[in-house]
């Protein structure tokens, strides 16, 4: 494992407005957008909040910016609020540009939402998301409105996701436009938005650096997602093979994300561990994986076994898929039969049946022993999993 040179980070407290202005990227290996409605509402009433009781600045915690090797500044931690606060700025330009302000709508698109390049005058936009959510988010919330490509379909949950957040930030930024005079009321809600909501910006300068403060912020408080813990370790105990680990998570995440949306890779990930350590609760399960996986080797394996077991676990998943078409229709059929819609947990490994019958844990939990049928194979248990 790398050792993080700390000397290089740099750490200010900067407006929205300089933060994004530095032509930032998610790297795709970064999830997708990830806010409900409820943490959407809750920035936007916050904002509020603060402005209506003066408050000179909003602070909505840290940023965490890596350089990369294409001129583009990666966001190791912090896109959601960055996704949402761009979402909240085209909300304010798609106002200007109905109430007829076109060259407002114009000036807000140039100068907020994207930057003209000096030399070929293209305009880019200043925030880039992961592959999965990019054109969608560009079409739909960075695109003007009456631009015909703005209608493009969802394909993903996180699609959804950026479209009812778009909603909500339309809703909002029309509220506040009739709380008084149009104009300077947008005019004063952009500003503060860019000028006085503030974030710490920790630049550092390689991927050593941004995994320790990305671990570091959550050893101070900060709720971070196991999946997200776990990819970070990784990572980090990639070192060299770095490109390896990144490779096989993408993959994993792609896969489990055909069959569900987010929730899914940390029920695979409890699930995976579980067959083959046995039970684990979910607060336990991060720790475990990072004792087990404490070195390169053992972390591009795991990584590795990840992105294989996520293609059986898929298969469980969606019976119609091509996986069972090697194994006949009767297998196809049973698969079929077993899914959760009668009251079943979902189970990974290549198999064709998947039985199941509740039990008493310890602690008085509930719990589903799962059996597993080998194609080709006798019936044998294979792991227990706590139905919570």
């Amino acid at each position: 494992m790398a050792v993080a040179d700390t000397s290089k980070i740099r750490i200010e407290l900067e407006g929205l407005g300089r933060i994004l202005g530095r032509n930032l990227c998610v790297p795709i290996y970064q999830r997708s957008y990830a806010w409900q409605a409820e943490h959407v509402s809750d920035l936007l009433n916050d904002i509020s909040t603060a402005m209506t009781g003066g408050a000179a600045e909003y602070f909505i915690g840290s940023i965490v910016t890596r350089d990369s090797s294409d001129d583009r500044v990666e966001v190791a931690d912090g896109q959601q609020r960055l996704a949402t606060a761009t979402i909240l700025i085209a909300a304010i330009r798609d106002y200007l540009q109905e109430l007829g302000d076109q060259d407002r709508a114009a000036q807000v698109s140039s100068e907020r939402l994207y930057q003209k390049d000096l030399l070929t005058q293209e305009l880019t936009p200043r925030l880039t998301l992961n592959d999965g959510d990019n054109d969608f988010f560009i079409k739909r919330v960075l695109h003007p409105p009456g631009d015909p490509l703005r209608a493009v379909g969802q394909s993903s949950a996180a699609h959804a996701r950026i479209e009812k957040a778009a909603q909500l930030a339309k809703e909002y930024v029309a509220r506040q436009a009739a709380s008084g005079d149009p104009l300077p009321s947008l005019v004063a809600l952009l500003n503060y938005v860019m000028d006085s909501v503030k974030a710490i910006w920790v630049q550092v300068p390689d991927d050593t650096n941004a995994f320790m403060v990305f671990e570091t912020l959550n050893d101070r408080g900060l709720a971070l997602a196991i999946t997200d813990l776990l990819k970070n370790h990784l990572f980090n105990t990639a070192g060299r093979r770095l490109d390896e680990a990144r490779r096989a998570w993408t993959a994993m995440v792609s896969s489990l994300e055909s069959v569900g949306d987010e929730e899914v890779v940390l029920t695979f990930l409890r699930h995976y561990w579980s067959s083959r350590n046995g039970l684990v609760r979910e607060k336990d399960l991060y720790p475990q994986i990072k004792k087990q996986t404490s070195n390169e080797a053992r972390a591009i394996s795991f990584a590795k076994e990840l992105e294989r077991g996520a293609s059986a676990y898929c298969a469980i998943c969606n019976p119609e898929g091509d996986y069972w078409t090697s194994y006949g229709e009767a297998a196809r059929a049973h698969a079929n039969s077993q899914q959760p819609a009668h009251g079943a947990d979902q189970a990974t490994g290549p198999c064709c049946s998947v039985s199941l019958w509740p039990s008493r844990g310890e602690e008085g939990h509930e719990v589903y022993g799962f059996m597993v049928c080998s194609i080709p194979g006798p019936r044998r248990p294979r792991w227990w999993c706590y139905r919570d």
